[in-house]
């Protein structure tokens, strides 16, 4: 379950607006004003035992360690990164590089799962380049923790090594309990966004004009084509929210029920003030992901609305019918299920009070003698160990860079929702000034020391020379950074400094596959070598091309090759249920599924045989049974 939390107002704008939660003190007693009246049904549940010992004594742990589905790896088995992280690229996990932060957490999870009694396999933590208190297990088997938790400021980040342990054995818990195998994943409503985010891309291309220096002259509507930047912003943001899996009552009180026992197994301090502190986080961080995700959803439905009636007309032809076709077809009925299921995963949720007095009546119940250890030591909260790591140089400027970078993100979607291009201007002006950016000048000539000679003239003054871009928040420890600041220049018309932020970022280790086909975008379609440099890279990490078809089609046009060209949109109209044809199209320049404009070569001829524009986008047509 992903646990998020919003950095302080000054350095990150909260996505969505919400009661900022103070942590309690770990050895805070529960308010007397708070009654503390559990359901019968918990209270009934919490007289069955502790949880893990219950279940061993039972023989109901589970009989099979967690395996990821097959299907769902099975593309990335040739990655070089590995087969999870590859799968994590593809859906666009933005991950960071802080290695102390890895190591502490990969040090905990060890230490949780010798108190495992059931089978298990090696559980791997990375970290990601999110602001937030958060974390989450995920069907790859993989355990993602934001680099927020380690946020310097007790209050917004972990506490302690205990708390962080707490938070680590709730994830941890759902792995081996199984919970991820019987978790619904939005497998197509992802897909659906996936191609929504890829016909604002290929609008995006398809409406440039011309550069004069590194300004950007937009052919048609220029609002339009700004929209249709933040579109796919908003499109891939929402689809990585939608992979988080989301855990009903049952799930979720068992998972808080084991995360205590492997850790109290494991030696750490956790006593009633830390499992206040996490469940009213986690609680909270609930209802501000529903929040978000209804927000981003808004946003999308609008900018798909004025996509689908406006792009055919400003596009015109087979490739403008396409993109409204991939906007207008799901749109509303994706926006509508998001809804519903958004308000089903709220209603799912415990109850935050329930689940607080559940939690602590647990503690009370099997924990009794507080802060004594299993082998009857006196434990110790552990506050250094994390702040070791918190403190760190590295460790702060990544996260203050990461949190000005999902400022910008937040800050572009908001600027969909104001019809007026005049503030939107001034808005992305406002954060190009907030990210500390100066334009390139001639300063005044520099003074030159003492008096000249007598009777002759003074030397002529030299002066600097031009100053280099300065500022920014672009940090090679995060892919996320050089993307953010990329989407912001380019929002701004700097095409030619957005596309060297998207190449520096690229390079960037665990870079993810939307930044490269951001960064495609942006070339002029006559750069194969920089086409094939940014396939051959990422096939190495990925272990295939499929995910890069878009870039592939470009490489092959860029090289005047029509068939491969081809070739490739028809493999892209098969690829992930035709989430990527529209971007594929914009590259070839025409829909080879239309009458009108049928493929050209015997190759595309034999290659698009028994398509169709149904055919390919069958599986996104019943969202109303996605979830």
């Amino acid at each position: 379950m992903k646990l998020a939390r919003p950095l302080a107002a000054g350095l990150v704008v909260a996505l969505v607006s919400g009661q900022t939660l103070q942590a309690a003190a770990p050895s805070q007693p529960v308010s007397a004003e708070t009654p503390d009246v559990l359901d019968k049904g918990l209270a009934k549940e919490l007289t069955k035992g502790a949880l893990l010992p219950q279940l061993e004594a039972r023989n109901k742990l589970p009989k099979t360690a967690y395996r990821p589905a097959e299907e769902l790896l099975e593309p990335y088995v040739r990655s070089k990164v590995g087969a999870p992280i590859a799968y994590q690229l593809v859906a666009g996990t933005e991950f960071a590089d802080a290695p102390e932060a890895q190591a502490l957490c990969q040090q905990i999870v060890d230490k949780l799962l010798t108190g495992w009694r059931g089978p298990t396999t090696a559980v791997r933590v990375y970290i990601t380049a999110e602001p937030y208190y958060h974390a989450e297990a995920t069907e790859t088997g993989l355990i993602l923790v934001s680099l927020g938790v380690f946020d310097a400021d007790p209050t917004k980040g972990a506490a302690s090594v205990d708390e962080l342990a707490l938070l680590l054995g709730h994830e941890l818990s759902h792995i081996l309990l199984g919970h991820l195998e019987k978790s619904r994943r939005m497998t197509n409503a992802v897909k659906a966004l996936s191609l929504s985010a890829s016909g604002f891309m290929a609008y995006s291309s398809a409406s440039k004009s011309t550069m004069v220096g590194d300004q950007l002259q937009v052919k048609g509507d220029s609002k339009l084509y700004r929209k249709g930047l933040i579109g796919g912003l908003t499109a891939t943001t929402l689809a990585g929210d939608l992979m988080t899996p989301s855990f009903n009552r049952e799930k979720e009180l068992e998972a808080d029920r084991a995360g205590i026992d492997l850790a109290r197994r494991a030696g750490y301090l956790v006593t009633e003030g830390e499992v206040r502190n996490f469940i009213a986080r986690h609680s909270d961080d609930a209802a501000r992901q529903t929040k978000r995700m209804q927000a981003l959803s808004a946003v999308l439905d609008a900018l798909t609305t004025e996509a689908a009636n406006k792009t055919a007309k400003k596009t015109g032809g087979a490739v403008g019918d396409l993109l409204r076709t991939a906007w207008s077809q799901f749109s509303s009925k994706l926006s509508e299920q998001l809804f519903k299921s958004l308000a089903a995963r709220t209603k799912a949720h415990p109850d935050p009070e329930q689940r607080r007095l559940f939690g602590e009546g647990y503690i009370r119940a099997y924990y009794p003698d507080g802060e004594t250890g299993p082998d009857g030591r006196l434990l110790r909260r552990n506050i250094t160990g994390l702040k070791t790591v918190a403190e760190r140089p590295l460790t702060r400027t990544l996260l203050t860079r990461v949190a000005l970078a999902e400022q910008v993100r937040q800050g572009l979607i908001d600027t969909a929702a104001d019809p007026s291009e005049a503030k939107t201007d001034t808005a992305v002006a406002g954060m190009i000034k907030k990210a500390g950016f100066v334009s390139a000048s001639n300063p005044p000539p520099v003074a030159t020391k003492g008096k000249p000679a007598k009777g002759k003239a003074p030397p002529a003054t030299a002066a600097k020379p031009a100053a280099q871009r300065q500022g920014g928040f672009a940090d090679d420890g995060a892919a996320f950074t050089w993307k953010m600041q990329g989407m912001l220049q380019m929002a701004a018309g700097k095409t030619a400094e957005a596309q060297s932020d998207w190449r520096r970022g690229v390079q960037v280790r665990y870079a993810p596959v939307d930044l490269a086909q951001r960064y495609g975008h942006s070339l002029p379609k006559d750069q194969a070598a920089a086409y094939r440099s940014l396939i051959s890279r990422y096939s190495d990490s990925l272990g295939t091309t499929d995910p890069l078809l878009d870039l592939q089609v470009a490489a092959a046009m860029a090289e005047d090759d029509l068939e491969a060209a081809e070739v490739a949109t028809a493999k892209c109209a098969s690829y992930s249920d035709g989430s990527l044809y529209p971007s594929c199209t914009s590259y070839l320049g025409y829909n080879p599924m239309e009458k009108a404009t049928p493929p050209r070569t015997p190759g595309g001829v034999s290659a698009f045989a028994g398509k169709s524009i149904e055919k390919t986008f069958k599986g996104l047509n019943f969202l109303s049974d996605l979830f």
